[in-house]
């Protein structure tokens, strides 16, 4: 039985059981599944763990960025949106307007927990809309904003907070997430650099207050984004319920993201009654209009069939516009289909060419499956070195199957200068923190893929979080297995 794991594109095609390799390590094989429309993407989505340098957020992303979870239809859409509940509140005056000033935050740089060449900031970031930003006060959309900052990091120890919105690095502006990225990573961990932040004024600082103000005032993309936030408990309590509710009023604003995002709540039923027919008119309607994750998602309920006809052609069709487009969860699922042969001729090469594209582009799913196919030599020439390193990055990218895949190829040796247990075991037990299920199933039930001197440092590891009493000797014993489960269940 295989030890290594692969990341999960999309939420149609099946599940987590692809053809599993070298001991430890998991498919490639998977489609390109988006966070719920949140939830990221994700990507994820909210992908991201805490611990990703910039963790980019994919709550469902604006389109061309990534991330979603299925569903569509088949009448002509109208061109109107749907009739959705107006906003929460209603304004009582009219708007103020949002002031801000830019805050001079020094930071010490931190290095990734997976690779201590590259720096992290320990936060969790987002994209910004144009509208947005303009509605808080700045003149474009470039920055980035702050989602949370992880506990004890460099971003939270320098003091920066929810709605903060990253401007420049010592002195140059930052262009989005990618560029944010770029930049850390490139940094020495160590070194000290001074962020510009714009911070909101207005209602005391407090930007959540903002947003509802901006959203009851009429702002579309304040809508999508407390909708987002809800959906996902990100600066609130998870509220479903509230979510739609503000999906409901961006999308009837005229906001085609939060139409996709209705869809999806729609479609599965998530804090309002299953209305599938509802959900795939909004998605005709948003594709119609060029919304990359609306039309991923109606590419999804076609190669389906469950919900509208199913159509492969269609699906298909749909799938390339998105991802020529650099919809990358479209990348993954023709990757997915020309890997295994669904609706389509078996062509690996193919699958290794998009998943290789959505790789370049940031996606972590992509590098965590194209690493695989360089393991099998599936598509592309075998090289074991080349799938570490993807293995590496998307680990970096807080990828919990590319934490896990690192941890197989530490413990085995495979790509590596030395085998390397002990990190193995830090690795295992971070998928395991982040709640891999494969990284559970593996330690569980295939136990002795794992070396002697990986499972002792794994016992000693969850000795130290105070869920095993054992002996610290690497021998296979109920209370290993009982360890493991207790402290993957544990309240995160």
């Amino acid at each position: 039985m295989s030890s290594l794991a692969g990341g999960r594109p999309v939420a149609r095609l099946a599940a987590i059981g692809a053809c599993l390799l070298a001991p430890g390590i998991a498919s490639a094989d998977a489609p390109g599944r988006l966070p719920r429309p949140e939830a990221p993407a994700g990507t994820a989505r909210v992908s991201p763990a805490a611990d990703t340098g910039v963790d980019i957020v994919r709550m469902p992303p604006p389109p061309a960025v990534r991330p979603p979870a299925p569903t569509p239809a088949v009448q002509r859409p109208p061109d109107a949106g749907p009739k959705p509940a107006p906003p929460s509140r209603t304004p009582e005056a009219p708007p103020a307007e949002t002031r801000g000033r830019i805050a001079k935050l020094p930071v010490k740089i931190a290095a990734l927990p997976y690779d201590a060449q590259r720096g992290t900031l320990g936060a969790r970031t987002d994209a910004l809309d144009r509208s947005l930003a303009g509605a808080l006060g700045l003149l474009d959309d470039k920055g980035v904003l702050v989602l949370d900052a992880q506990r004890g990091g460099p971003a939270a120890q320098a003091g920066m907070r929810f709605g903060d919105i990253i401007v420049g690095l010592d002195g140059k502006a930052i262009d989005g997430t990618d560029d944010l990225r770029r930049q850390v990573a490139s940094l020495a961990p160590g070194s000290s650099v001074v962020l510009d932040v714009w911070r909101v004024e207005t209602d005391g600082g407090d930007f959540l207050r903002t947003l509802r103000r901006l959203a009851d005032a009429g702002n579309a993309e304040a809508m999508l984004r407390l909708g987002r936030l809800y959906a996902a408990g990100i600066a609130v309590r998870r509220d479903e319920v509230e979510a739609v509710r503000w999906f409901q009023a961006g999308s009837a604003a005229g906001n085609l993201s939060a139409s996709t995002s209705l869809a999806a709540a729609l479609l599965e039923g998530r804090g309002t009654t299953k209305d599938t027919q509802e959900g795939i008119r909004l998605l005709q309607m948003a594709t119609a209009r060029n919304n990359l994750e609306a039309m991923y998602r109606l590419a999804v309920q076609k190669a389906q069939g469950k919900v509208v006809a199913k159509d492969i052609n269609e699906a298909l069709r749909l799938f390339n516009r998105a991802a020529d487009a650099g919809f990358t969860p479209a990348m993954l699922d023709l990757a997915h289909m020309y890997n295994t042969g669904e609706g389509v001729a078996i062509d690996p090469a193919k699958a290794a060419q998009w998943y290789r594209k959505a790789a370049d582009l940031g996606n972590s799913i992509g590098m965590v499956n194209l690493g695989f196919m360089y393991q099998q030599g599936r598509g592309v020439e075998r090289n074991d070195i080349t799938a570490v390193g993807l293995y590496r990055k998307a680990a970096s990218e807080g990828n919990s199957s590319g934490i896990h895949n690192l941890a197989a190829v530490l413990d085995g040796g495979r790509g590596v200068p030395r085998k390397d247990p002990e990190q193995a075991a830090t690795l295992i037990m971070r998928a395991l923190e982040m709640g891999n299920e494969f990284s559970l199933q593996q330690m569980t039930r295939n136990p002795r893929a794992w070396s002697v001197e990986f499972r002792r440092a794994l016992q000693r590891h969850l000795h130290e979080a105070g869920v095993y009493n054992g002996k610290v000797d690497g021998e296979l014993r109920p209370e290993y297995t009982e360890a493991i489960n207790t402290y993957f269940k544990r309240e995160r």
